[in-house]
């Protein structure tokens, strides 16, 4: 890909391993740290005394691929569906997002959706999307055609990468309720 892609992860703060998690695996795929925005790590968080709306808003202007990790619907969902609809947005570089469903509980606003189970194959299906369809990260430049951002990664380390993103969010998803 000619531009690096610019991603955010939307979660609740006490799902933060899974974040965590996610943002572990997204580097050793190959998204730069500096591409990668999760409120949680204080690396990439936000300016003491700044103005979070504010702040957020710029980022998600930018931002091409929102993942949404969803849990369990007693949780307050408002401030992650607002971030949902800034990226979604007109004013937005082109995007999509992506709910990473953790738990049997529906995301009632991304319910006629196409969302990730997060279960084996959930996990390889986004992973084949992610390296190989073609603007699934919507980069796209109208001079140009839509681009994969790993084509020719081996089907076997695409299945590796997978397995091993699969095994480690399942194991930091929360049990019980909220």
């Amino acid at each position: 890909m000619s531009k690096e892609p610019k991603i955010f992860i939307s979660h609740k703060h006490k799902d933060v391993k899974i974040a965590n998690a996610l943002t572990k695996h997204l580097k050793e795929w190959g998204i730069k740290e500096s591409c990668i925005f999760q409120s949680s790590d204080p690396r990439h968080g936000f300016t003491v005394g700044g103005k979070l709306k504010e702040e957020l808003q710029e980022t998600l202007k930018e931002v091409n691929l929102l993942i949404l990790l969803y849990t369990y619907k007693e949780s307050d969902w408002s401030y992650c569906m607002w971030e949902c609809g800034i990226a979604q947005g007109k004013s937005t570089a082109p995007s999509r997002t992506v709910v990473f469903q953790c738990t049997d509980d529906e995301p009632t606003v991304f319910k006629d959706e196409i969302r990730v189970m997060v279960s084996a194959n959930g996990i390889r299906n986004f992973a084949q999307d992610f390296h190989r369809k073609a603007g699934f990260i919507p980069l796209e430049d109208e001079n140009e055609p839509p681009e994969a951002f790993a084509l020719n990664t081996p089907e076997e380390v695409i299945i590796s990468r997978s397995e091993r993103l699969h095994e480690e969010i399942f194991n930091s998803i929360p049990s019980g309720k909220s």
